[in-house]
């Protein structure tokens, strides 16, 4: 029944999972969440039936003072015979013996008109005999001036139904103890003529407090929150006996009853407590904190014992999982996975077998299939890569690729280069003479990627080549292009494409755009620009097209940069193309270094925007730049014509765009030759010199040609400049220095002499 790997797998979780469930749901749950729930419960009822203790002697006390108020009341309009309320006074306070004192207290003048005082007030001594203490009656101790006498009577006055609890005080006649006093108010015909009082003492309040200890370190707080003051505490943190009387301020973790009956816990001296708030019948409240940690200190130990059961049962279970596991699963996955590692470091020569358990035993016999299969799809694919790398190399190969491509031309130059999204691109570029006062150079771009893209390519290559080096016309010639590419485009390719056709000979250069991007021009000594040209159609789009030519004036230092649109839509990591105005913006910076490091460092640009996203697109470039038609000056070699030649030097100089640094090197070596040249070359006469400048690539080539006597300076052996100047040989030292300003020095002597510097 269990013979597969799912029925055991499913078999073991299942028995996990059931007696998980029986031991988490019975135990943790329950237990945990109602007995913590139920400890909180009955340890507030406990509190609440001790506090229940309180509030029923606050009654007494209330109710004490309420029937002294009625016999006060009573001797106010009665006869006023005095023996006989003192003896209904102290017959009250039989009947209340937990009580410490308390009296009947009239009005200044409202007995007797002729005697201010008149109380009647009775105490309990320490052997629980009351006795009336007369003292109270003489102004020595005017009790209408008494703060707790104050205090009762600005609350009785116009209620003639209350209970007005006085501020704790220390009295200091009869008790000499801290206590509390509440009174109520005798009223005759609605006004109040005096207050009958029963005194509590905290001393007794202090241990009904104390005696709030649900467990070993809580402690309470008895206060009179309406009045701002504190009765009672048994705070072991505090000094409780001088905070009796005073404000709830000096309680640091108090804040207001009603936070404290909605919040769980305040932290208190590192330690969280649980805060009970009972509120007794006189509107004083009791809070009574609880340690967190005491109180919940059982259900801790047993949640840790059923834990530790719960991990013991994890690790049995968890046990028996391994084992089954491993078993069943590892062992057969390791197999497999060592046989995928070696599959992909490109051994294929494996036999994979397995025969159980029944699903790993199928994968072996797909991944021993899957090895054949990739074994003969790696040799299809080697096949086809070789194939692209050859298609890579013969369209590469079919581009000019040789530069300077015209070395013998000192009037012009060109430079070029195409990267391929892929193996191969749509992209191409092309140059070459029409004839030997005009160079045609373009840049195309063929619809789509690829391989069909680079088979088209080769045909428009092929056409645009077959016509525009047989047909003068520019006009007619594009045409023709078009209407070839037309026919026979089954599969509606197109190709956009930029034309230019320098004429050296008039300084005239002929553009057409075929639906192309905008060139750059640059005319010497400015900056880069775009030229706005009329965009014509793609070719193979419409056979029968008109096409339009625009026509400028292209001088000496003038040049063009040709590109495709890979190069201004290259993409950062948020689809953000490069744009026109940042290629316009790269070409300033570096508008004057040569122009195969024009395009490198446009190239060096686009992969720093687009940092680690692929290249989507073929990039292609071209420059070309007309240095103008002389290159060569002659004349009499002569002191009177060096600042001629110099001249003449200085603007080919700036024309090629030559650095200051290799500018000097050049001046330099140009002041010395000459000089022996002009010196040496034709005694006792005077003979001519041909100064001929030219750039190969990066280089800046110097020729001197003079017909005077035949004299090779390279054999003249270097001075060793170690030496004192008196002590080296006559000569040689002119050479040497042009020898180091130079990157090489050669001499050729045909029927004149020949001497070429490379800078």
């Amino acid at each position: 029944m269990f013979n597969t790997i799912k029925s055991k797998i499913l078999l073991i979780v299942f028995t996990m999972l059931v007696t998980l469930s029986i031991v988490l749901s019975v135990f943790s749950y329950i237990y945990l969440k109602n007995s913590k729930s139920l400890i909180i419960q009955s340890c507030s009822y406990s509190i609440g039936q001790i506090v229940q203790n309180i509030n029923k002697e606050i009654t007494k006390i209330e109710n004490n003072s309420k029937d002294l108020a009625l016999i006060g009341e009573i001797y106010y309009t009665s006869a006023k015979n005095k023996s006989s309320i003192e003896h209904n006074v102290k017959r009250v306070f039989e009947n209340y013996p937990m009580f410490l004192g308390g009296g009947i207290w009239y009005k200044p003048n409202s007995i007797d008109p002729l005697k201010k005082f008149y109380c009647v007030y009775a105490f309990r001594d320490k052997k629980s005999n009351i006795y009336i203490d007369e003292r109270y009656e003489t102004p020595e101790y005017n009790y209408p001036e008494q703060s707790w006498y104050k205090e009762i009577v600005s609350h009785l006055e116009g209620d003639d139904d209350n209970v007005a609890w006085s501020l704790p005080y220390f009295e200091n006649e009869g008790g000499h103890t801290f206590m509390v006093t509440a009174g109520s108010g005798m009223y005759v015909d609605g006004k109040l003529v005096g207050i009958s009082t029963v005194d509590w003492e905290l001393g007794s309040i202090a241990k009904s407090i104390r005696d709030i200890k649900p467990t070993k370190n809580s402690f309470a707080l008895f206060a009179d929150i309406e009045n701002d003051y504190i009765i009672a505490s048994t705070d072991p943190f505090l000094n409780n006996v001088e905070l009796t009387g005073k404000s709830l301020k000096n309680i640091p973790w108090f804040t207001t009853k009603e936070y404290l009956k909605k919040i769980t816990y305040i932290t208190y001296h590192n330690q969280k407590y649980i805060p009970y708030v009972k509120t007794l019948d006189n509107g004083m409240v009791v809070i009574v904190c609880v340690p967190k940690s005491e109180i919940f200190y059982l259900i801790v130990v047993q949640v840790i014992t059923l834990f530790a059961i719960l991990i013991l049962i994890s690790l049995i279970i968890s046990a028996c999982l391994y084992i089954s596991l491993n078993n069943n699963i590892n062992r057969p996955i390791k197999i497999l996975v060592d046989v995928a590692n070696k599959i992909s470091q490109g051994n294929l020569n494996l036999t994979i077998r397995l025969t159980k358990p029944e699903e790993f035993a199928r994968l072996a016999t797909t991944l021993d299939k899957m090895c054949k299969d990739i074994k003969s799809i790696t040799k299809q694919r080697e096949k086809i890569e070789a194939e692209l790398n050859l298609a890579k190399e013969i369209q590469a190969s079919s581009l000019p690729n040789i530069f300077p491509p015209y070395p013998e031309r000192y009037d012009f130059d060109i430079f070029a280069s195409m990267d391929p999204a892929l193996n191969v691109g749509g992209d191409f570029y092309d140059f070459y003479m029409l004839n030997e006062n005009k160079v045609l150079f373009l840049v195309a771009d063929v619809s789509g990627k690829g391989v069909p893209a680079a088979l088209f390519m080769m045909i428009v290559k092929t056409i645009v080549s077959g016509i525009m080096q047989y047909v003068d016309d520019l006009p007619y010639a594009i045409k023709s292009i078009n209407e070839r590419i037309c026919a026979n485009n089954k599969r509606n390719f197109f190709v956009t494409m930029l034309i230019g056709v320098m004429d050296l000979k008039n300084n005239k250069l002929s553009l057409i755009n075929c639906g192309h991007n905008p060139p750059l021009i640059r005319h010497k000594e400015g900056d880069f620009e775009y030229i706005q040209l009329e965009s014509n159609i793609v070719l193979g789009a419409i056979k029968d097209f008109n096409f339009v030519i625009k026509e400028i004036d292209f001088n000496a230092g003038d040049e063009i940069f040709l590109y495709t649109d890979g190069v201004t839509e290259a993409m950062d990591k948020d689809d953000n193309l490069y744009s026109e105005k940042r290629l316009l913006e790269t070409l300033n910076k570096n508008k004057t270094i040569s122009l195969k490091h024009k395009c490198e460092n446009v190239k060096k640009d686009i992969e720093q925007y687009s940092q680690d996203v692929a290249q989507s697109d073929d990039i292609t470039m071209l420059v070309f730049k007309y240095y103008g038609k002389y290159d060569t000056y002659k004349n009499v070699a002569s002191k009177e014509n060096y600042n001629i030649f110099l001249s003449w030097l200085s603007d080919r100089l700036d024309l090629l765009n030559v650095s200051s640094a290799v500018r000097q090197n050049i001046e330099l070596s140009f002041e010395e030759i000459y000089t022996n040249i002009f010196s040496y070359a034709y005694p006792p006469f005077e003979g001519e010199v041909e100064i001929s400048i030219k750039r190969e690539g990066d280089d800046i080539v110097l020729r001197f040609k003079d017909w005077g006597v035949p004299y090779n300076p390279l054999e003249k052996q270097d001075p060793d400049i170690n030496l004192p100047p008196e002590q080296r040989p006559v000569g040689g030292l002119g050479i040497f220095m042009v020898k180091q300003l130079s990157k090489s020095v050669e001499y050729i002597y045909e029927n004149a002499n020949i001497l070429t510097v490379r800078f």
